[in-house]
């Protein structure tokens, strides 16, 4: 036992290192610390709304073993998370007192390298402190209940000095070895003053490294390092004023919500980003810079591109004349082309259209008022940042719209909608999309 501690750097709460020793002398009780080994077959992570769950439970190890999770584990978790279509974010679910060295940072500096992929959270479960909030930490998004136990930012090392319980016993060691430095820190001997130099530097180096990972993903200002990081464990608000935690959260479920709002939000701001570089988009970029899907809209509308009249540029589908489509063929029509804005990832949008679907609008009338809901969310993002109130007109607007869409010309140029088969009314729908920038 004392040469497994002694062996290895901690990035552990002291407060559990009895209870450390405890369980590893008596495996029978280290379900406190540790929990319970995962079963083989049981998922890797449950998948909520979209959110992966990834428990990370008791002391951190390498590789993991009966009761600890392994770095190694938590990587291959978030690899699989990655890799899974349905995941939109992930949630680290933590309950953690921490761990050793051994690979810990080369997970952190993974973690930290994969932003741009996937959101990517943590959420203090009542515990997470040393080398679980290190990894934590890596998310750039910590979420902690008020009372939640978080911290324990530092190193720690323990040296068992067995000398005199040998003397005692009559026991004597002589450790034969190359280098000076190859038996420094043995239990057999008291520890030189050259032996605790070389391992406080050694705990320096990586209470810096841990600083970095803070500094570098939760912004936390290192000008203050004596005050969030001394070792201290902290109350989660606590946590919160010093910058150790991004958000308060009532509990698990709270965090969840506040993940999904959060992917809601990026979305949006994506969606806005992405089609502020679609409004030129024509049949004449889109052949240019992407053939093969030019090509798919051209085989689903059944008909040809030609010019707009009068500006020489762009061009629409032409519709061949014919009865109007049923409800029930709009209704198809109307699901494929929000299936297809959904597999390019305009969630948010679709979800508003679906509603307005929902409302007993028809997809002439969701064509005609897209425009004016585009331009109210526009403006109301403006009159927000300025401080000032909502138009007071628009909601007027928008009823007179939805009322009689009649009233107002079709967006766009396309010839009609009511005389498109399915697979025309589908291409339509999204082309007068992009058109309307919504």
């Amino acid at each position: 036992m004392h040469e497994l501690l002694a062996s290895k750097l901690l990035y552990l709460a002291p407060d559990f290192l009895p209870q450390l020793v405890t369980d590893m002398r008596q495996p029978s009780s280290g379900m406190f610390l540790f929990g319970q080994r995962e079963e083989p077959s049981k998922p890797p992570y449950d998948v909520q709304d979209g959110v992966a769950l990834i428990r990370i439970r008791g002391a951190l190890t390498q590789y993991g073993g009966w009761w600890t999770t392994g770095y190694e584990q938590i990587r291959e978790k978030v690899r699989a998370a990655l890799a899974d279509r349905s995941v939109k974010a992930i949630l680290l679910d933590v309950n953690s007192p921490g761990g050793t060295e051994s690979g810990l940072f080369e997970l952190t500096d993974w973690l930290h390298s994969l932003q741009g992929q996937k959101p990517m959270h943590a959420y203090a479960d009542g515990l997470m402190c040393s080398a679980a909030y290190c990894i934590a930490s890596a998310t750039g998004s910590i979420l902690a209940p008020r009372m939640a136990s978080l911290g324990s930012v530092g190193v720690l090392w323990v040296h068992t000095d067995w000398s005199k319980w040998n003397e005692k016993e009559g026991c004597n060691y002589t450790y034969l070895h190359a280098g000076s430095f190859k038996v420094a820190g043995n239990p057999d001997n008291p520890l030189s003053d050259r032996d605790r130099t070389y391992f406080q530097s050694r705990i320096n180096q990586g209470y810096a490294a841990f600083l970095s990972i803070c500094e570098r993903c939760m912004g936390l200002d290192p000008a203050r390092a004596t005050e969030w990081a001394d070792g201290q464990i902290f109350h989660g608000d606590k946590a919160h004023s010093l910058g150790l935690v991004s958000a308060i959260v009532r509990d698990r479920d709270d965090a969840l919500a506040h993940v999904l709002a959060q992917l809601s939000s990026t979305a949006t701001t994506a969606f806005t980003e992405n089609t502020m570089d679609l409004k030129d988009l024509t049949l004449e970029t889109l052949q240019k810079e992407h053939p093969e899907l030019h090509a798919q809209l051209l085989a689903q509308a059944g008909g040809t591109a030609q010019d707009k009249p009068g500006d020489g540029k762009g061009t629409e589908l032409s519709a061949p004349a014919g009865p109007a489509p049923s409800p029930e063929t709009q209704d198809a029509a109307f699901n494929a082309a929000c299936a297809m804005l959904e597999a390019a990832g305009f969630t948010q949008q679709v979800e508003s259209m679906r509603k307005l679907k929902a409302a007993n609008l028809s997809c002439e009338q969701i064509i005609t008022v897209a425009p004016m809901l585009a331009s109210a969310a526009g403006a109301a993002g403006a009159t927000e940042e300025k401080g000032g109130k909502d138009d007071p007109d628009m909601s007027k607007r928008l009823l007179s719209a939805l009322t009689s869409s009649d009233s107002m010309k079709p967006v766009g140029t396309h010839t009609s909608h009511k005389a498109l088969t399915p697979a025309q009314l589908e291409a339509a729908l999204v082309s007068e999309l992009v058109d309307m920038e919504v």
